[in-house]
């Protein structure tokens, strides 16, 4: 088969640290923006952390209670009918 042919791979280089220097040289923002992205992602979750610690306190303020949602109308006073 002639298909055979096409489909290998001849790599005469051998692996060594100094194409590993050379690829992060030449790849060196792609990789730092790579990093950058985690440490973000990091960031944001550490201040999430804190946002959640910060909402979940009871309220500092002794006798302070939040708002309910029980709202109550006022009450409207009915003039009084006189008989005739």
């Amino acid at each position: 088969m002639d298909n055979e042919k096409d489909f290998e791979v001849v790599n005469d280089e051998t692996f060594s640290l100094q194409y590993v220097f050379q690829y992060v040289r030449e790849n060196f923002i792609g990789l730092l923006l790579l990093l950058l992205a985690f440490y973000i992602i990091y960031f944001v979750d550490y201040i999430s952390r804190i946002n959640a610690l910060m909402f979940a306190m009871p309220s500092p303020i002794p006798g302070v209670q939040p708002a309910t949602n029980n709202i109550s109308a006022p009450k409207i006073n009915k003039p009084k009918r006189s008989k005739k």
